[in-house]
Formats: C-alpha cells, sequence, structure tokens
C-alpha cells in the first residue's frame, strides 16, 4: 500500500499525526487538495448557492461539536494536545499553550486529541493523571 495511505489511516486512528515527519506545513498534496476542495467550494457556490450554505453549516455544527469536547476536556483536567478542523494533510497551524490547533485539508470532520484517549497513545508518567483514561 501507498505511504500516503498508510499515513492517512495511522494519523485517523491515532487521532492526529502523532510524529514530526508527517506534520510537514507545505507539501505538494496538501496544496494540490486545498486547492481542489476550494475549487469544489467555489463551483458548489454559483451552481447552487443554498447547498453551499448547507455544507457551510455543517462545518459550523461540526465545530461546535468539537469545541464542546474541548471545552469539557478542559474543565476536566484532561491533556488536550491537538483541535484540528478537517482530515488529512494539515493546511496550517499554530500553537497555544500545549495546545495545537489548525485545519486539514478534508473537510470531512474534524477532532481534539485528548492524551490517553486510545491504546495507541503513548504518555509520559507525569502525564499520566491528566489522560482520558484516567478522568473517566
Amino acid at each position: 500500500m501507498s505511504s500516503f495511505y498508510n499515513k492517512f489511516r495511522d494519523e485517523i486512528a491515532a487521532g492526529g499525526a502523532t510524529d514530526e515527519q508527517s506534520q510537514k506545513n507545505s507539501s505538494t498534496i496538501t496544496t494540490v487538495t486545498g486547492l481542489v476542495v476550494l475549487g469544489l467550494l467555489a463551483w458548489l457556490g454559483v451552481s447552487n448557492p443554498w447547498s453551499l450554505v448547507f455544507v457551510a453549516g455543517l462545518i459550523v455544527s461540526v465545530f461546535l461539536h468539537e469545541v464542546g469536547h474541548y471545552y469539557t476536556a478542559k474543565r476536566s483536567g484532561m491533556k488536550v494536545t491537538q483541535f484540528y478542523m478537517g482530515m488529512g494533510p494539515r493546511v496550517f497551524s499554530f500553537q497555544r499553550g500545549e495546545v495545537e490547533f489548525g485545519l486539514r485539508a478534508l473537510p470531512i470532520g474534524a477532532f481534539v486529541r485528548i492524551v490517553g484517549m486510545n491504546n495507541l497513545d503513548q504518555c509520559d508518567p507525569q502525564d499520566e493523571p491528566r489522560t482520558y483514561r484516567q478522568q473517566s
């Protein structure tokens, strides 16, 4: 299988990129995917504006849903490391405190990565009290 497929599958399974190598900001795949998505949204807006309004409403709904996860995790004392809109290659991101906020190329969902939420997560022993598995 292709390395792109394996990287995408691993990111979905782990709830986001888990290593620095897969977090390069500028790549050809990211640029092409972003342009294709923007082109499709522009075409949708021209061909049927109400469909674009519907898609925008879905994106806002997903964003608000993930804000709920983020807020609840922070209030419960869990360590949140990533908050991303979209899946796939990273388009851009910025760091604020211990959380990386960003946008990914495919607008098919979003995620909030909380330490200790799955078996693939390896966390530092000092972060163990702040993991999902300890707080839930």
